[in-house]
């Protein structure tokens, strides 16, 4: 059976004429309708009532370079209903996805379909970028956290395309399988248990939201969460043997020099010897949260 005709809303151009107008001109808007409610995008024109053919839908041959406008018209209109037709293809026999008026809006008004209402706060990749800017802004995590899980989710986006051919998910449709893929991937690029564990980390922080939002299973959340790959000693990285470590002469020399550098070398001095006095990496350092550092102290 095809789709019901409510279910693919055609468009039609009106003018505002609720909205007066000292030279009595008025908008001419584009609006579409589902189940009562309804998408309007403006064009460029206006025009009085008597230049409108509101029958055949088209500017009257009164008006000036008129074939012009009633072509552009017509490709924006046939640009959108082609978006539309192509959404509900793409997404033929998916509810969860069916056309909403807040997804129709988008279309209309040519924007991002995630970037709107409902389809936002479902949509999993929107929600976990939200979710890290939250975390950084209240010093939850350090930026080269903050960079690192962005990079995962964007690769993790790249696998979502490959898999449906969308750039979007909502948070309900990932499963264990989408998951075991995207490990199955990482493991190819001969990532360590270690380091992929670190890469499904934003993964499930953002599906755990959802599950408690009540916009993701909460039985597939916890399958997923517990989708932590062992880790061996193999799989740790090792210090090589090789390494050489400063003496206690050599950092008073080092200090000497101190004064007489850029200041960008003496940033990472600074950091080198903060990591000398605390134990510290200096990637510890980097990422170490704003939350921790009180009273020029280190606090847990």
């Amino acid at each position: 059976m095809g789709r019901k005709k409510a279910d693919r809303p055609t468009g039609k151009f009106k003018l505002r004429t609720d909205q007066s107008k000292d030279d009595g001109k008025y908008t001419l808007y584009l609006e579409y309708s589902l189940n009562r409610k309804f998408a309007k995008t403006t064009t460029e024109y206006k025009f009085k009532p008597s230049e409108w053919d509101d029958k055949n839908q088209k500017v009257k041959g009164t008006v000036p370079n008129y074939n012009r406008i009633n072509a552009q018209l017509s490709k924006l209109k046939n640009g959108i209903d082609a978006a539309i037709i192509d959404y509900l293809d793409r997404t033929k026999g998916n509810i969860k996805r069916r056309l909403s008026i807040e997804t129709l809006r988008a279309i209309v008004q040519r924007k991002p379909i995630t970037t709107l209402g409902k389809v936002e706060d479902n949509e999993f990749f929107t929600m976990a970028n939200q979710l890290q800017e939250k975390n950084y802004s209240q010093n939850r995590i350090g930026y080269s956290t903050y960079e690192n899980n962005l990079c995962q989710l964007r690769l993790f986006r790249q696998l979502v395309r490959e898999v449906t051919g969308e750039n979007y998910i909502s948070c309900n449709e990932i499963d264990i399988d989408l998951i075991n893929k995207f490990i199955k991937h990482k493991q190819d690029k001969n990532n360590k248990p270690v380091t992929i564990n670190k890469a499904l980390k934003p993964i499930k922080e953002t599906l755990e939201l959802a599950s408690i939002k009540g916009l993701a299973s909460a039985e597939m959340v916890y399958l997923i969460s517990k989708n932590y790959l062992p880790i061996d000693e193999t799989s740790i990285d090792r210090e090589d043997g090789d390494v050489k470590y400063l003496n206690k002469e050599q950092l008073i020399a080092l200090l000497k020099l101190y004064p007489n550098l850029h200041n960008r070398t003496k940033d990472f001095i600074d950091m080198l010897l903060f990591s000398v006095h605390t134990g510290l990496r200096v990637s510890d350092i980097i990422t170490l949260p704003k939350i921790n550092m009180q009273d020029f102290y280190l606090r847990p």
